[in-house]
């Protein structure tokens, strides 16, 4: 991988149905970014948002046990929002409110623990792969949560 640039893997995949590609976050915001302000957007992690726990240490039990994880994480990220939207605060029983709506189905599927775990031969070439790309897109987007150093080990 330390043969060519970031950019120059995702031009191999681009064309590609693979889904690896769709994780290579930093090319697509890129895009974004020439067509919007940087001060436009609102970036959240799936797994702040959702409470998630780490899936590398995780156990199924883990994710039946995440209820007061995830209302938490919802109501830290509404609020989030409603502070970039230039909404205010939100009230708690409007937080309450929202958070209490029913999940989709890929929350109650990532919540529930229905992945397999991944092998650590797997997770490591993963890693190495988008490390590139981590490394760009907390640069482009000024946040290191989003170098995911809490969920890749």
């Amino acid at each position: 991988f330390k043969q060519k640039t970031a950019y120059e893997i995702a031009s191999c995949l681009v064309g590609s149905e693979m889904c690896i590609r769709d994780s290579m976050y930093s090319v697509w915001i890129e895009r974004w970014f020439q067509v919007f302000d940087k001060e436009q957007f609102l970036f959240l992690r799936s797994e702040d948002v959702f409470g998630l726990p780490n899936p590398v240490s995780a156990t199924p039990s883990d994710y039946e046990n995440n209820e007061k994880s995830r209302k938490l994480g919802m109501s830290e990220a509404l609020q989030k929002v409603a502070r970039h939207l230039n909404l205010g605060e939100m009230s708690d029983a409007l937080t309450e409110q929202m958070v209490e709506m029913p999940e989709t189905d890929d929350a109650r599927v990532l919540k529930k623990g229905k992945m397999s775990p991944m092998r650590k031969e797997t997770r490591a070439l993963l890693n190495e792969f988008y490390q590139p790309f981590l490394v760009e897109l907390a640069e482009k987007i000024g946040d290191e949560a989003f170098m995911w150093d809490d969920f890749r080990r």
